[in-house]
């Protein structure tokens, strides 16, 4: 009987050793799950947050080249001067994050032109070396042709061309919006800098670092594809890996960068 009673006693031990093991493990499990909830809505909110930042700096890019879109198309003609004018006025509200090129291109032609459709030349800008210097034909650059079909084929809609790379290795995309009047017909064009506004973001939101992933995604009412950011602040203890289980958009990554 002695011995009966002292093996229940010890299995009695023994179970409740177990269950307090078990609760413990539980209310562990349980802390850990609400604490990736959280995790995970503070990410995607960041996310959005940084995001929507994003645009209303791409906005604050963009108001320019639709100020000068706004004079063309309300004008039988815009000659170079004016065009050189509007450009210096406007900087004077927007010096921060101010386009570094912007130009007016029409369609060219030359004789050398064999499909006039593929043949657009630099009107009017205020770049002087660079692609979109005046004079410049734009079938020799092809992300700039890409633009520029993109907006023909999307009349009156701001169009974000496909993002490169320029000498310096900045990464780029160019802005374009078509303009019609009585006497003119072309592209109004200006440039995208990420990098100007990457650094923009992490000064506005102080933040160390962040993941700036430039992405391509496809429009079921457009024609072709847009330059669209997977951005997020940079944490050292935070495995990137684990970024990618967070699905905010169905995108292919054409490139990215950090700032270490």
């Amino acid at each position: 009987m002695r011995i009966f009673s002292f093996k229940r006693f010890w299995l009695k031990i023994i179970l409740s050793n177990f269950f307090i093991y078990l609760s413990i493990l539980s209310f562990l499990s349980i802390i850990q799950i609400a604490y990736a909830k959280e995790y995970i809505i503070e990410k995607k909110t960041e996310h959005h947050r940084l995001t929507l930042t994003y645009f209303l700096m791409v906005d604050k890019v963009n108001s320019p080249l639709q100020s000068m879109a706004t004079l063309f198309n309300g004008s039988g003609r815009v000659a170079a001067d004016e065009f050189s004018k509007t450009i210096n006025f406007l900087k004077r509200y927007n010096t921060d994050i101010f386009p570094d090129s912007m130009g007016f291109i029409t369609q060219s032609y030359s004789d050398g032109c064999i499909d006039i459709n593929a043949c657009w030349v630099v009107a009017y800008s205020n770049d002087y070396t660079g692609v979109l210097r005046a004079g410049a034909e734009v079938s020799r650059f092809p992300p700039l042709l890409d633009t520029i079909n993109w907006a023909i084929e999307n009349e009156n809609q701001l169009i974000v061309g496909p993002p490169f790379y320029d000498e310096n290795g900045n990464a780029r995309s160019y802005f374009a919006l078509t303009v019609r009047n009585t006497r003119q017909f072309g592209v109004v064009v200006s440039i995208i800098d990420y990098n100007k506004i990457y650094n923009r973001m992490k000064s506005n939101w102080k933040l160390d670092d962040i993941f700036f992933d430039l992405s391509i995604k496809g429009y079921k009412d457009k024609k072709h594809s847009e330059p669209f950011p997977l951005i997020r602040s940079y944490e050292k203890s935070f495995v990137k890996k684990g970024f990618e289980k967070f699905e905010f958009h169905n995108v292919v990554f054409l490139t990215s960068w950090e700032d270490k």
